[in-house]
């Protein structure tokens, strides 16, 4: 402290001078700037009461383990774009062969020709698949993005499928004369008769007569039903009374196909045995599958089995997905 009578020396802090001798010159030349105010964010009440975090911040992240299993997400994945790929084949197999044969200007007719349109192959693959590219889809978006309701939707369409397969094989098991016989009425009423005007149905019959070594359903004369085969056609039709070239037995091992080779043939009783095949196809188709019965069977289960994978690989994420969402609503 200073003496009695003597001034007191002013403070340094230049404010606190200005404030308490105004008179009093600042210590300090240059001029003092205050550091700039931080503006904070005012806090806001979690919801438990407490104080929460400043805004424009994120809370701190929790460690929750998850309970999504890797394994089983990509390997449902992996499985339905395999559903997916051959889905989209399908497809486009449809597609061509509509565009091959002209099927879109046939639609059109689709009133006139509703029996033929509904029973051709290519409807049926573009059919099959689109069944398959949608539940492919279905199950690989379902995978990926942990989606509740596109993994139900697969698991769904797959146990419609499973029942209709397991369904489908009890009734053919039970019913397998009727069936037969709807088949064989079927085959002959639609397939021969239109041999030639569905050039569809034409590749499948000749496809089937070729491996199976058949010809007609019950027997060659089957194709009497047919207008261009039939022994009461035009005279100069050179088809008449015969029946297409796959019936007719290889000569040799000559790799060329002989087209002519069944005109005329049903004529010529005592060769016929020696030209052509003589047994329909319905018979050695029941011989077939009676040769190669348990090779069927286990094909079948097999592709049971792979669907039922699926089936519980997909029902497996969906429980996986509801027990984490669960876990992050404890922990919030």
């Amino acid at each position: 402290m200073g003496k009695k009578g003597q001034r007191r020396p002013p403070p340094q802090n230049p404010h606190y001078a200005s404030e308490v001798h105004p008179s009093a010159p600042p210590p300090y030349t240059q001029s003092y700037a205050p550091p700039p105010q931080q503006n904070y964010q005012p806090q806001h009440a979690s919801r438990g009461g407490g104080g929460g975090q400043r805004q424009g911040r994120p809370p701190p992240r929790r460690n929750v383990p998850s309970e999504v299993s890797d394994c089983v997400k990509y390997s449902l994945f992996l499985y339905n774009f395999i559903f997916w790929v051959v889905g989209a084949l399908f497809i486009a197999a449809g597609i061509w062969a509509f565009h091959d044969r002209g099927v879109f200007n046939e639609l059109k007719e689709l009133g006139t020709s509703n029996i033929s349109f509904l029973t051709d192959p290519v409807i049926w693959l573009f059919f099959l698949g689109s069944v398959v590219f949608i539940l492919g889809t279905m199950g690989c978006l379902g995978a990926l993005r942990e989606n509740i309701c596109m993994l139900k939707t697969f698991t769904v369409m797959m146990g419609i499928i499973l029942l209709l397969e397991i369904g489908g094989g009890i009734a053919v098991y039970f019913y397998r004369a009727e069936i037969e016989g709807e088949i064989t009425n079927f085959v002959s009423d639609v397939t021969i008769k239109e041999y030639r005007d569905n050039p569809d149905f034409q590749d499948l019959i000749d496809a089937v007569q070729t491996s199976l070594s058949c010809c007609g359903v019950v027997s060659y004369n089957d194709w009497d039903m047919n207008i261009y085969f039939n022994c009461s056609g035009p005279p100069r039709n050179p088809e008449a009374c015969g029946v297409p070239f796959s019936c007719c037995v290889p000569e040799g091992d000559s790799e060329v196909v002989n087209t002519q080779c069944g005109y005329g043939v049903r004529k010529m009783s005592d060769s016929i045995a020696s030209k052509i095949y003589t047994s329909g196809c319905i018979d050695e188709f029941r011989a077939w599958i009676n040769t190669y019965l348990y090779y069927l069977a286990g094909v079948a289960g097999l592709i049971i089995l792979v669907e039922l994978f699926g089936f519980c690989f997909a029902q497996s994420l969906i429980n996986d997905v509801k027990r984490q969402r669960s876990r992050w609503v404890q922990h919030r």
